[in-house]
């Protein structure tokens, strides 16, 4: 399991990337009861969703790049660098460290902490923009 819960990851990293993907295709990566805590602010699944509808809104582009990720099948951890850039053309670099929980084959928690490494004033709002 560990290395399903590894590429499961993965996959959803990559759509999340794709800025033309439907935000709402994601939702099968994610039990009903799912809860995101970024840098204290927590959010259901709806909310998540809401969250990449945002970010779609905002950004041009998504990149992440997994520094170190580790399983044990129950849950999981990732360092990984999250570069963006704007529609403005402005560019950001969060390192986010997170923590998942799964429950079978879905995940149905992450705990996520971010740090700005390169960016402007209010890129650490990012990690947990809202929908409007």
């Amino acid at each position: 399991m560990s290395e399903r819960s590894i590429a499961m990851i993965r996959e959803v990293f990559a759509m999340f990337c794709d800025v033309e993907a439907e935000p709402d295709s994601m939702a099968r990566f994610f039990t009903p009861d799912y809860r995101q805590s970024v840098d204290g602010r927590t959010v259901d699944l709806h909310g998540f969703l809401g969250h990449v509808q945002a970010l779609r809104a905002a950004l041009v582009s998504i990149e992440i790049d997994i520094q170190q990720i580790v399983s044990d099948g129950v849950s999981a951890a990732t360092v990984h660098l999250v570069r963006v850039v704007r529609r403005s053309g402005e560019k950001a670099t969060i390192k986010v460290v997170a923590f998942y929980r799964f429950d079978g084959d879905r995940i149905a928690a992450i705990d996520e902490l971010t740090h700005v490494l390169e960016g402007r004033a209010g890129d650490e709002e990012l990690g947990s923009m809202p929908s409007e």
